[in-house]
């Protein structure tokens, strides 16, 4: 899937830094809604988010159509795992 091998690019190329915005613009069947990214890309910017310890802002668009913005990938992945879930890892860590 293409947002996970442009977020693994990334961090390839400078392992701390930081994803602030994410574009996608793909043709789909219906012009005024964007294709969104797959369940496994949305786990994987997610896992970036919790990483680098703020939000990735996600920008999706067709052509000619309008840009739809979300804010957080993880409101596109309610209920998502991440390392606050793992003994040792989560807010009573020390």
């Amino acid at each position: 899937c293409a947002e996970r091998t442009a977020l693994h690019a990334a961090m390839a190329s400078d392992p701390k830094g930081r994803v602030e915005v994410m574009a996608i613009a793909v043709p789909s069947g219906d012009p005024g809604r964007p294709v969104t990214p797959c369940g496994i890309c949305r786990q994987a910017l997610v896992e970036q988010e919790h990483r680098q310890g703020g939000a990735v802002r996600l920008l999706m668009t067709v052509p000619g159509g309008p840009v739809w913005e979300v804010k957080r990938c993880r409101d596109l992945l309610p209920l998502s795992f991440d390392a606050s879930f793992l003994p040792g890892q989560g807010p009573e860590a020390p």
